[in-house]
């Protein structure tokens, strides 16, 4: 723990000492003997917005360290060291808190002296007639929490150095539009086939197959006449409008059929394509039969509301692939390389 950080430690400490008086922490006695060094055994003043009214009793009281031990603080961190396990051992939940009228701002200034032309004061707290929290830089706001709904605006840039880990029911909001969030995603050679289902496969198991620099799902000799589906779980999760990104590969002697991909909910279409091989020269042979793959990978793009293609009941979506093909898998072929959901 740096110095600086042991310090501002310290100053939060001494304030929450210097304040815990109002919430009633401290002991009853008769003279400073029965306090610790710290403390002073007095009447204790407490003030409100409506007034100021002695204790009815003594109480020893925290007159927080002296100077000289505030200024060693900076040097050496035992003092900041033995306040804190003291407080830890004792269990003391010293708070600092701030009240005001109804119409005025409950706010923390730190202030430091410096350039003229830049301001160096940062305030927070409650601000305004909806008493949303606020962490200001002079007058422009930097982060604000709506006291009613918990919403976090940021109003400067965000640099993330670690991790952000939003809930379930979170959503980032860059300049008024809500941004995508992926919650399902499976790429090349980490497919769970378990979460897939082989249609009119006849009893073949689905596998993943090495085609160019990819690991699909399916691929030559594997999928053809067959329909692929998934299904992916939009519990709990706050959304108006779904996206899903796909890869598809188009393999060996496809002579015009379509590919697709489907809602089977709403049995919406939602992305075709088409490939013909006859149409193609000086092609690349990738992977399967000795025909090229003139058109090895076409990107899928599919935004819709979340009205189309939701089972509302089991709130899950569920996403299909298929082909036109009649062929055997031996002939013309196609696999999955990656499938991504995103919602907001």
């Amino acid at each position: 723990m740096s110095i600086s950080l042991k310090v501002l430690l310290l100053l939060a400490l001494f304030i929450a000492l210097q304040f815990s008086s109002a919430l009633n922490l401290q002991k009853q006695c008769s003279t400073n003997t029965d306090c610790k060094d710290y403390e002073e055994c007095s009447f204790q003043q407490i003030c409100t917005s409506e007034g100021c009214q002695k204790s009815q009793k003594k109480q020893c009281i925290s007159v927080g360290p002296s100077s000289q031990q505030f200024t060693r603080a900076q040097q050496n961190s035992n003092y900041l060291s033995q306040s804190y396990q003291q407080s830890e051992n004792e269990q003391i939940q010293p708070q600092l808190i701030i009240k005001s009228s109804k119409d005025k701002d409950s706010l923390i200034s730190f202030e430091k002296k410096g350039d003229q032309q830049q301001d160096h004061t940062f305030k927070m707290g409650l601000q305004g007639l909806d008493n949303d929290f606020v962490i200001s830089k002079g007058e422009n706001s930097l982060l604000v929490i709506d006291a009613e709904s918990g919403d976090v605006r940021i109003n400067k840039n965000l640099k993330i150095t670690e991790e952000l880990k939003l809930g379930l029911q979170s959503q980032i909001v860059i300049g008024k539009v809500p941004q995508w969030i992926m919650i399902h995603e499976e790429v090349s050679g980490q497919f769970d086939l378990s979460k897939w289902t082989l249609l009119n496969g006849k009893g073949k198991t689905l596998k993943q197959t090495k085609c160019g620099g990819y690991t699909l799902l399916g691929g030559y000799g594997e999928l053809s006449l067959e329909k692929l589906q998934t299904q992916i779980s939009l519990a709990n999760y706050k959304y108006s409008n779904v996206k899903i990104e796909a890869v598809f590969h188009f393999i060996d002697a496809w002579s015009g059929q379509t590919a697709y991909m489907r809602l089977p909910h709403s049995e919406a279409y939602l992305w075709t394509d088409s490939f013909d091989f006859t149409q193609t020269k000086n092609t690349l042979n990738l992977c399967g039969s000795d025909i090229g793959e003139g058109k090895f990978s076409s990107q899928i793009e599919a935004v819709f509301s979340s009205d189309l293609g939701i089972d509302k009941e089991s709130n899950t979506l569920t996403v299909e692939f298929g082909t036109t093909l009649e062929t055997d898998a031996q002939y013309s072929s196609y696999g999955i390389s990656s499938l991504r959901v995103y919602i907001r």
